[in-house]
């Protein structure tokens, strides 16, 4: 035991939320105060991504659903890694 906390785990997770809300967050610098560069980011909005609006993006861009939530989610990634 080193005696101190290695690891501080903080959720930032809002219900109702997609990742697209997420990506706008990151974005314009929205994250708690006492989260300002987290070391790990963990995104879990898969279940909100599938929304019937995602679906009418994906069929106006002509591309499927699957890449349509794969687009959004590397987006995201690129995004909190600050290269989008």
């Amino acid at each position: 035991m080193l005696g101190f906390d290695v690891v501080y785990i903080q959720s930032d997770a809002l219900g109702g939320t997609n990742t697209e809300f997420a990506i706008q967050r990151y974005q314009h610098g929205l994250l708690p105060e006492s989260m300002p560069n987290p070391d790990i980011v963990i995104n879990s909005y898969s279940s909100n991504d599938m929304h019937i609006l995602s679906m009418h993006r994906a069929e106006s861009m002509n591309i499927s659903l699957y890449q349509a939530v794969w687009d959004l989610i590397q987006e995201f990634v690129g995004t909190v890694r600050g290269t989008q």
